[in-house]
């Protein structure tokens, strides 16, 4: 969101430069009182800033300016319109690009639900018509005033008969005002840059595109990279125990609504903790997972994990991970000892299946389909069966295929285990 506000800045910055410009808007002789809103820079700083007042202000300028710029015109070299107009293109369809940029990245990193996915898809196109809009906007102010010849007239106090660059770096300090400003202010500027038009230095063109183009690349690049440093790193990793899929990926299959949040730390070390809904045995619950990272040498380490905001023992972890692994990781990439400890949770979550349904029918006997009632979902690679399904005598077992060991519960919770 913050990368694809200065995209909109830098753009809307850049076409009131080029409007202004084109106009020959620039600071008149003629003009009493210290009037900023005759100034092309003075827009295209008030743009960047405060583009939603400074836009309009210039639309509804715009007649007054460009009658001013018939009496003074303000030639600006077709060298300069070009360059301009190729710089503001390039922000104004930044925003579509990077949309295609996250889209494709998010199905990389696979959606987490269709829902999710489409909530994602229809935010980021609100996000990049806003931003395109914008972007446009900026192109129009910069070649409506070059085109009218608006310029800046260095004997006029009136802030709106600014030069292009002034224009600009309204624009770009005060965007949200100036922007307006200058569409309300145009027409004037116009009729002001006919009468004296105003032709910016060669110099100063090409310092004031070289910055708006450095910020813009800066911005773009910026974008690219995503999340913050430490959180991209912790998408991107790998834990030992569980190759073959990204951090990232993982989280993403597994969890609804993931926040991320890092602290840069102390020492060199840095911390990441990613939140979401968790869905398991029907239960939707909240979930936290902390990650240390140390950003000199891109280790990655899952060290918490906490439901509902209280911490869970270590071994919690471990079982979040198993699953999450045996659900969406790679198929036959499980370990002995994972398998195995999908295969001990699965038992565990079947027990707890059992107890609830025994606490609703005491007199009926345990099946393989009132534990599915009762929430009960087996990993891919389990087998469960029910030794014994009466309430009293209750016997449970359960293995996965790439495991070693059958484990074994009874009706009162006790967990035991053999070799296969």
């Amino acid at each position: 969101m913050g990368t694809l506000m200065w995209l909109i800045v830098i753009g809307c910055a850049a076409w009131v430069y080029w409007d202004a410009t084109k106009n020959k808007i620039g600071r008149q002789i003629d003009g009493p009182g210290l009037d900023l809103t005759n100034r092309p820079l003075f827009y295209a700083i008030g743009t960047m800033v405060l583009w939603f007042l400074f836009a309009p202000l210039y639309y509804f300028k715009r007649n007054s300016l460009i009658e001013k710029a018939k009496e003074k015109p303000v030639i600006v070299s077709d060298k300069k319109q070009k360059v301009v107009i190729i710089a503001l293109g390039i922000a104004a369809g930044a925003p579509i690009a990077l949309l295609m940029w996250e889209f494709i990245n998010k199905i990389i990193w696979g959606f987490q639900h269709s829902f999710d996915g489409m909530g994602f898809l229809v935010y980021n196109v609100l996000i990049s018509l806003y931003c395109a809009a914008c972007g446009y906007g900026a192109i129009y102010v910069y070649r409506d005033a070059t085109k009218h010849h608006i310029g800046a007239d260095p004997n006029s106090r009136k802030l709106t008969d600014a030069s292009p660059i002034e224009w600009v770096v309204g624009v770009i300090l005060a965007w949200i005002i100036v922007f307006p400003m200058y569409l309300f202010k145009r027409k004037d500027l116009i009729s002001i840059a006919q009468e004296n038009p105003v032709e910016p230095s060669e110099t100063q063109k090409k310092v004031v595109l070289g910055v708006l183009g450095g910020l813009f690349a800066l911005t773009l690049l910026t974008s690219m990279v995503g999340d913050g440093n430490l959180a991209s790193m912790v998408k991107k990793a790998e834990l030992n125990d569980y190759p073959g899929i990204s951090i990232g990926k993982l989280l993403n299959k597994s969890f609804d609504d993931m926040d991320w949040a890092e602290d840069e730390g102390e020492n060199g070390i840095g911390l990441v903790v990613v939140s979401g809904t968790y869905e398991d045995e029907d239960q939707k619950q909240l979930v936290s997972i902390k990650f240390k990272v140390i950003p000199k040498t891109e280790s990655v380490q899952a060290i918490a994990v906490y439901l509902n905001g209280e911490e869970l023992p270590p071994y919690a972890l471990e079982r979040l991970f198993t699953r999450m692994y045996s659900r969406h990781g790679p198929k036959g990439r499980l370990t002995r000892d994972d398998a195995n400890s999908v295969a001990q949770y699965d038992l565990y979550s079947a027990n707890m299946a059992a107890q609830l349904f025994f606490s609703e029918n005491p007199n009926q006997n345990l099946t393989l389909d009132s534990l599915k009632k009762n929430g009960l979902k087996l990993s891919d690679g389990v087998t469960l069966e029910i030794l014994d399904g009466s309430s009293g005598s209750m016997r449970l077992s359960a293995t996965h295929k790439s495991g070693s060991k059958v484990y074994e519960v009874d009706s009162y919770g006790n967990m035991s285990s053999e070799l296969k």
